[in-house]
């Protein structure tokens, strides 16, 4: 007798596992941007990271005589600087494989739950006490946070192939 042990004849595991400490989900302003007047201003410091990312995608398995169902999950631990801040975030899909004679399908739906994610923005201010978005040089007013995309875009994807 062997020292693993197989619960109703299934396997689990992870097959894919990344990381990285680049913050992926969308891009952040320079900070560097023309005024109104033509001036050129440099406020790069404010978008500057204070945090140190940390990015994780993996994929774990299950597996049955007949099919493979796999969990895609995605966590970030966000963003954090002066002006603008992203909240970790985790995600999850779900996804099945099968061989049935020479065809094999696979679905896969990526991001389908997400939990947490908010973003949000803060105005910088000049002498006179006028709001303004740092990254862009213009009135806050001005500025509408639908600008601002940090989702994880969701998918699904069907993929059957024919084996000769």
């Amino acid at each position: 007798m062997s020292g693993y042990h197989t619960a109703y004849g299934s396997n689990w595991g992870i097959n894919e596992l990344r990381g990285n400490s680049d913050y992926v989900r969308g891009p952040i302003w320079s900070g560097i941007f023309k005024s109104y007047n033509g001036e050129t201003y440099d406020a790069s410091e404010f978008y500057k990271q204070k945090n140190t990312n940390v990015t994780l995608e993996s994929s774990i398995y299950y597996s049955t005589e007949k099919i493979i169902f796999f969990f895609p999950t995605y966590f970030d631990n966000g963003y954090k600087s002066d002006l603008f801040k992203s909240e970790p975030i985790i995600s999850f899909g779900i996804g099945a494989y099968t061989k049935m004679g020479p065809y094999s399908i696979e679905f896969v739906g990526k991001n389908l739950v997400e939990l947490g994610g908010n973003t949000s923005e803060r105005p910088c201010v000049d002498s006179f006490e006028r709001q303004y978005h740092c990254g862009l040089g213009v009135a806050w007013s001005d500025y509408g946070t639908s600008n601002l995309n940090h989702d994880l875009e969701s998918t699904l994807n069907l993929v059957i192939k024919y084996d000769f």
